[in-house]
């Protein structure tokens, strides 16, 4: 419940910061998978000039960039409601 009321926030929280008029893109490679440090850098990269919700292992939260952490930008779950 608490994960779920988070990604409400966030959501909403993006929605007013984007004027009413936002796109979020939503990351999962799955469960079972967790990429490599060097992977998990370049598509992070890649990713932040945009709003993310990124399902990713928690393990694996400490391989990104340190700028990817208490980011409103940024949304990293280890399971999706």
């Amino acid at each position: 419940v608490k994960t779920i009321a988070r990604v409400k926030q966030w959501l909403d929280r993006q929605w007013k910061l984007a004027n009413e008029s936002p796109s979020v893109i939503y990351v999962a490679f799955g469960s079972v998978a967790c990429m490599m440090s060097d992977q998990l850098i370049q598509i992070a990269h890649a990713l932040a000039p945009y709003p993310i919700v990124w399902l990713l292992k928690a393990k694996c939260h400490n391989d990104l960039p340190s700028s990817f952490a208490d980011n409103e930008k940024y949304l990293l779950l280890d399971w999706a409601p």
